[in-house]
């Protein structure tokens, strides 16, 4: 196995295994709405180009 294939299964692997696949972009971003009441705010949805659902990411902070 190549070196290059090798880096591309764990990219894929770190991208979804463990992770909450949402159906699409409504049902990750209500489920965002839910979390921020439980005070988690920095949340963004996003499309994984793996799986092709969408999962739910820390946004970095806010530069000043």
């Amino acid at each position: 196995m190549s070196r290059r294939r090798h880096r591309v299964v764990r990219t894929k692997a770190r991208s979804c295994t463990g992770k909450v696949r949402h159906p699409d972009r409504a049902t990750a971003l209500d489920r965002i709405r839910a979390l921020r009441r439980l005070g988690r705010v920095r949340l963004g949805a996003y499309p994984c180009k793996h799986c092709g659902g969408w999962h739910i990411g820390h946004q970095p902070k806010p530069r000043t």
